[in-house]
């Protein structure tokens, strides 16, 4: 069992209050659970010129520049609650990522860096300082930490206050506000929407979040289930039920992890899909094909790389035959 520093720190925290819990290993299994690395074409974002901390950005040659004219939101008229006409006619869109808890390169964050780097509108991670590539210079990164709920939650809300006035309301261009998070980020993406929902300095009419997904969300919290605060309108969950023997997770404390399966209340479109539902089934991804019993914690970015990216850019379903989806549990 292999520990970096941030790994014995949660895993310290959890001995005491199950409050942190552990990381992913970041040692690879032998089979198809632990893929290789995959380094994005750019993994660093321009800087916005307001804090250093954060940048909006659309994918381009460069991955990273200031969108203001990413595609329009073609579903909004399908959102579970009306809306305004200006806001279904906006061609503004902020996503934010939120990745695992542990470092930065390791378990399956280099994936889903890769896939939220083909996010439109996304809210890049400009906070860590030195490590740039260009010895010195601030480096950005296309998902936050998923310990950084203070930082991802400002960053959100700096991205959707456009004329930069500290509220947000009417008089900003509305905006589909997306989330997606994985593991550990996947659980606490959940609390950026609920900070983001509840903030007295968003307008009511604005407090929505129109498209999130999340990937195996998981911590060792004491609740069995993924409650969707209400106010998010579409939800799509990718995850997988049984841990195959090769998971790399299996040494690791409390694991092997899987997914916890979402709630959702009555304003919310909501999607549960679980591959080892499918196990006999291949699944084609940009990495390569897998068997759904082979899918997991690890694995799972690069099964569900292609349907997250399409959730998020067009607000729909994502058709894939073998994809089972699961009745849902209970509403909230």
């Amino acid at each position: 069992m292999v520990f970096g520093s941030r790994g014995l720190i949660a895993y310290g925290l959890l001995l005491g209050a199950v409050t942190i819990g552990p990381r992913l290993a970041t040692t690879a299994p032998e089979a198809l659970d632990r893929a290789p690395p995959i380094t994005p074409a750019s993994d660093r974002a321009a800087m916005d010129g307001t804090n250093g901390r954060t940048a909006v950005s659309h994918e381009s040659a460069a991955h990273r520049r200031i969108s203001e004219d990413i595609v329009s939101d073609v579903s909004a008229a399908e959102a579970p609650r009306l809306i305004s006409a200006a806001m279904s006619k906006s061609s503004c869109q902020v996503t934010l990522c939120m990745g695992d808890g542990q470092d930065r390169d390791e378990g399956a964050n280099p994936e889903l860096r890769a896939l939220c780097a083909k996010l439109p509108g996304l809210v890049s991670d400009c906070s860590d300082e030195g490590t740039g590539e260009d010895g010195g210079e601030s480096a950005c990164f296309s998902a936050f930490d998923g310990f950084e709920l203070a930082s991802a939650s400002a960053a959100l809300f700096e991205a959707t206050d456009r004329n930069h006035d500290g509220v947000v309301d009417e008089n900003d261009e509305p905006c589909t506000v997306s989330l997606v998070g994985y593991a550990w980020g996947g659980m606490n993406i959940q609390e950026v929407a609920r900070r983001y929902l509840q903030n007295p300095k968003v307008q009511p009419a604005r407090a929505r979040i129109a498209r999130m997904v999340v990937i195996d969300p998981y911590k060792p919290v004491l609740t069995e289930t993924f409650d969707v605060p209400p106010g998010v309108e579409k939800f799509w969950e990718y995850r997988h039920s049984v841990a195959p023997a090769t998971d790399c997770t299996r040494s690791e404390p409390l694991g092997p992890y899987l997914g916890k399966p979402p709630r959702c209340g009555p304003g919310t479109i909501c999607r549960d899909y679980d591959y080892s539902l499918s196990a006999g089934s291949a699944f084609s991804t940009p990495f390569g094909n897998y068997l759904g019993k082979d899918v997991g914690m690890c694995s799972i970015v690069h099964v569900a790389f292609d349907a997250a990216v399409h959730n998020v850019t067009y607000g729909d379903d994502y058709e894939s035959a073998p994809l089972k989806q699961v009745a849902l549990a209970a509403a909230l």
